[in-house]
């Protein structure tokens, strides 16, 4: 499968994800995807070469309860080093994931690994009958510039 070719400042919104999803994600939904699972995968390809410290800004949503306020987002690209990032449950939706990618030559590929410390299903936070492990809702993708 090739991956799918991401530009610089568009943003991938909900009806087009499903190109750049790898493992660990359930069937489209209106406001983009759930993870499933504690491991999913996004693979893309950079259309143009990208310097270091270039953003893959993913808009998420948490699956929250009084019961689960907080959940860590380890994130890792090319096998690289794990970053991490934690998303509450009083933070305004969407909330924002910044993945530091490294420097990139045009047509690379960026394989991006996630793992979440807790992910949970509706039923058992007594939210729903949903019995599907969940850990976050992807909402878009985007690639921006590095801020200097």
């Amino acid at each position: 499968m090739k991956p799918a070719m991401l530009s610089a400042g568009k943003t991938v919104g909900p009806a087009d994800l499903r190109p750049f999803l790898t493992n660990g994600w359930s069937s489209d939904e209106p406001f983009g995807v759930w993870s499933i699972g504690e491991d999913s995968g996004l693979l893309v390809r950079i259309e143009k070469s990208a310097a270091a410290g270039t953003q893959l800004v993913l808009q998420v949503g948490g699956l929250w309860a009084p019961q689960r306020q907080s959940m860590e987002v380890s994130i890792r690209v090319n096998g690289g080093n794990w970053q991490h990032q934690t998303l509450t449950a009083s933070a305004p939706e969407p909330q924002q994931i910044s993945v530091a990618l490294p420097t990139l030559a045009a047509g690379d590929e960026v394989r991006v690994e996630l793992h979440y410390d807790r992910p949970a299903s509706p039923v058992e936070l007594g939210l729903s009958s949903d019995t599907r492990t969940l850990g976050i809702s992807l909402r878009s993708l985007q690639l921006a510039a590095r801020t200097p």
